[in-house]
């Protein structure tokens, strides 16, 4: 008689460094908002994560904003788009593409920062270090 193999319960890791969770219940479970880094007030929401990428949910609420700053990422190329969902536009810097509600920048050698949010913002950003 043959015995069929088990299955893994919980996360299993596949290609690139990707943790994917196997149940959606437990997933979203996981699913928790964290303070900004920059401490101003906005909010993010971590919806996946490589070893060299991130998927997140950005909040800014009215009165929030994030000071001119860079993000280096040592020996790699930072490269992040930013989709913006609802809210008004209030990013500040230079930009590699800004197509509509679509930006595309380098943050590692790019000054940016989000002007005074004065109604709700939400973007979804990927990030990528190349």
């Amino acid at each position: 008689m043959t015995v069929p193999p088990r299955r893994r319960r919980g996360r299993q890791r596949v290609r690139g460094g990707l943790r994917v969770a196997v149940a959606l219940p437990d997933v979203l479970m996981r699913l928790r908002w964290q303070p900004g880094r920059q401490g101003t007030g906005y909010r993010k929401l971590l919806l996946a994560q490589g070893q060299h990428w991130d998927l997140y949910v950005l909040d800014y609420p009215p009165g929030t904003s994030i000071p001119t700053h860079t993000d280096p990422v040592p020996g790699r190329r930072h490269w992040r788009v930013n989709l913006r969902v609802w809210g008004q536009d209030a990013f500040e810097g230079d930009a590699v593409l800004r197509v509509g509600r679509l930006v595309v920048f380098r943050p590692d050698v790019m000054p940016h920062g989000v002007s005074t949010v004065h109604r709700r913002r939400v973007l979804v950003s990927f990030g990528l270090a190349v």
